[in-house]
């Protein structure tokens, strides 16, 4: 096994941990008596934190079997890399919540060893994480060319990333919602449902519009239009 599939399932591994970590802290009756981290600014921190890693680490592993599939250096690395930086901001996060608020000496040994283990994750991935050259288009470029079914779509969805973003980001925070209120439920009368609701989606989408538009391209997922791109002097 070398060097960039270890590192590719190292991350995915460390995503499900992280939002394992940050779930359990949150709704188990054990771990959150003894977490410091569970309200904003940290909660908001690891909230977005696990999505974001666990996207990345996502895409990762579809590099590795894209790679797999066409034997030419794919994009991982990049997965991996935003998935390190994710554990690691997470990890600092809560270990700085918990100092700040009850104190260590509270956290308990799971708390401790999922903070550290964060941490540690997030330093590891980056040092074993290679630098390689790779050379294939995007992944909706290809399935644009390749893909049985929604071939236009896939094509198009790669030449509009604007578009494809605020799309995602409206799906992403229409989901939060449901599940926020499916999961742990919500105001009975129409009024505030709607308007709680309505902050989920809009800021959920907010934060994964953003972040689709400014390492989507990274990630190799879409490809920049030129004119979006900055233009160079001749």
């Amino acid at each position: 096994m070398n060097r960039s599939t270890l590192a590719t399932f190292i991350a995915a591994s460390a995503a499900v941990g992280s939002w394992l970590f940050f779930d359990q802290a949150k709704h188990n009756g054990l771990l959150s008596s003894h977490a410091g981290f569970l309200d904003d600014p940290y909660d908001a921190v690891g909230s977005f934190g696990v999505q974001i890693g666990a996207f990345a680490a996502f895409i990762a592993v579809v590099w590795f079997f894209v790679e797999r599939r066409t034997h030419v250096p794919g994009w991982q690395e990049r997965g991996v890399f935003v998935t390190a930086v994710t554990c690691l901001a997470v990890g600092i996060s809560d270990l700085t919540g918990q100092m700040l608020t009850i104190g260590l000496a509270s956290a308990g040994p799971w708390v401790i060893s999922g903070m550290f283990l964060l941490i540690a994750s997030g330093v590891g991935l980056i040092l074993l994480n290679p630098h390689r050259d790779a050379r294939l288009p995007s992944l909706l470029a290809m399935l644009g060319s390749s893909a049985p079914v929604g071939r236009q779509f896939f094509a198009w969805a790669d030449r509009h990333p604007l578009l494809t973003g605020v799309g995602v980001g409206l799906s992403s925070g229409l989901a939060l919602a449901i599940a926020h209120e499916v999961l742990e439920g919500g105001p009975k009368d129409a009024l505030s449902l709607i308007l709680l609701s309505s902050i989920y989606v809009f800021g959920e989408a907010v934060v994964v519009a953003l972040g689709w538009f400014l390492i989507g391209n990274w990630l190799r997922i879409y490809t920049m239009p030129r004119r979006l791109l900055p233009q160079q002097d001749e």
